[in-house]
């Protein structure tokens, strides 16, 4: 019997002429896909999409259901691409591999298991049943424990081969299109090469010297070297991988991990190690990202790239300023790109927040007195005496917490009516202190404030946590009644407390 890796390697020269035909013959016009579906849990009626932009899958976009749960979503493309489906109160996504003029219905049920009909649905369903990790490193962990290399790579290999022989048989038996076959045989590619990419690169940093004066190992050297192989066979630059969902943290490895890395075999490879992390710790490590993505993709990869770092860099709301000349840049290298719409409003608030934070706090805004030396919680209560107190804890690096502050002004309007007053509680630490005071004032967060200290966060673990005193999720908000004492330890947040009234 002929290995299965071989009848693919002769199957994807054919399949790929026949896809480079259809893609000539129909002049990569634009071709309407139209995907209808149905919402089982209609207490959300939003549908979250990524639209298939040049063919890739990452920027994303809304629609709204009918009250019935049904929704309908038009799409134009040019070539097949993949499209990930969910609701907005859900994280688990339904993928679609579409192609021009083909027509798709999907069910969202209560239990999130898709029901896919239309072109290629047996393929559809087996495609969902594979795994599909938010991050390729979740998927990896379960090949840490494995000293060997030659374990590790033997067991992603058999992971494949697997996919792969499933996919076969599926082509065989006529339940997908050769079209579907090549997209899906392109995403198996990228999947396993960004897996195995991250797993040697998570061995790899046990290999980094700690002094200029040591020198990298032979075994780190292999492990470079192995990566190499990964990405010599299967470049960042191939735009077959580009459609993958799994392509931007592959090609991110690539140019923030593995290239950097490889310095380490050079001479005062130490050294410009040290240097590269400056670079990062004084916000310039996107920038050096950038630089690396000139000299080492191009074209549409290239593209894709700077334009997927860009939203999801500026989606954490961190607002580098670093990112003002970047997006400056990438319009002027990128004048038409298709990207820019999506780029836009988070870019603005960039800006806009580097503006804010050159104005002065108003008074709605207090800093309780000497809030580094409050120990616990109920040291802080008491420092709003009298009254009663919604709680608020937060951090700047916590994206949930920045997005309910959307709800604060109407949030501020209902607590003044109930004579509650708002006290934010941060635990960032003392080194973020500018960072947090310049989301205070961006935010405009109304009310008193308190960094917490150690003991602070300690106690708050404690009361999250009352077994082991160690988790902690946030945000989290708290109801204090007139005399101190706690009456909800984990009240509704401002989202739901402008929604309807608070008892």
């Amino acid at each position: 019997m002929i290995p299965i890796e071989k009848q693919l390697c002769c199957m994807k020269r054919t399949i790929s002429l026949i896809f480079a035909v259809s893609l000539f013959l129909t002049g990569y016009s634009k071709s309407k896909v139209l995907i209808t579906g149905q919402i089982a849990d209609t207490s959300s009626l939003e549908v979250v999409y990524s639209v298939p932009l040049n063919g890739t899958c990452f920027f994303r976009d809304t629609l709204q259901a009918d009250n019935t749960g049904n929704f309908q979503l038009k799409l134009d493309i040019v070539q097949p691409a993949f499209v990930q489906l969910r609701t907005a109160n859900s994280q688990k996504q339904v993928r679609l591999l579409i192609e021009p003029n083909e027509k798709y219905h999907v069910i969202l049920s209560k239990e999130n298991k898709a029901e896919i009909s239309g072109s290629n649905a047996k393929g559809q369903l087996w495609y969902n049943s594979l795994p599909a990790p938010d991050f390729i490193e979740e998927e990896g962990k379960s090949f840490r424990n494995d000293t060997s290399l030659a374990i590790i790579q033997e067991k992603i290999a058999q992971l494949k081969h697997s996919d792969l022989e499933n996919l076969q048989q599926l082509l065989e038996e006529q339940a997908i299109s050769s079209t579907f076959f090549q997209l899906a045989k392109n995403d198996r590619d990228c999947y396993y090469a960004s897996l195995e990419a991250r797993t040697l690169l998570i061995k790899f940093y046990n290999y980094i010297p700690r002094t200029a004066d040591e020198a990298l190992s032979e075994s780190g050297k292999e492990l470079l070297k192995r990566l190499g192989d990964i990405y010599a066979r299967y470049s960042p630059n191939d735009k077959a991988l580009l459609a993958s969902p799994f392509w931007g943290e592959y090609a991110e490895y690539y140019l923030g991990d593995y290239l950097l890395l490889g310095q380490l075999t050079q001479e005062n490879g130490f050294q410009q190690l040290k240097e590269i992390a400056q670079l990062y710790q004084n916000g310039q490590g996107n920038t050096l990202v950038f630089a690396e993505s000139k000299k080492h993709l191009t074209g549409a990869v290239r593209e894709f790239f700077q334009a997927k770092t860009l939203l999801y860099v500026g989606s954490q709301m961190n607002y580098e300023k670093e990112l003002i000349p970047l997006f400056a840049q990438f319009q002027k290298d990128y004048p038409k790109s298709a990207y820019t719409p999506y780029l836009q409003p988070e870019m603005d608030a960039v800006t806009r927040y580097h503006q804010v934070i050159e104005n002065p706090f108003d008074a709605t805004i207090q800093f309780v007195d000497n809030y580094a030396e409050i120990n616990t919680l109920e040291e802080a209560i008491r420092t709003v005496k009298g009254k009663k107190i919604y709680i608020d804890i937060w951090a700047t690096w916590c994206g949930p917490c920045k997005k309910e502050f959307a709800y604060n002004k109407a949030l501020s309007k209902l607590l003044a009516e109930k004579d509650i007053q708002q006290l934010y509680i941060s635990i960032d630490k003392p080194n973020a202190e500018e960072k947090w005071k310049e989301n205070i004032k961006f935010y405009h967060l109304e009310g008193s404030h308190i960094l917490a200290n150690q003991s602070l966060e300690t106690d708050l673990r404690k009361r999250y946590d009352k077994k082991k005193g160690e988790t902690i999720a946030i945000p989290w908000y708290i109801l204090v009644d007139e005399n101190g004492t706690i009456i909800e330890e984990h009240a509704k947040s401002p989202a739901k407390l402008v929604a309807r009234d608070y008892p």
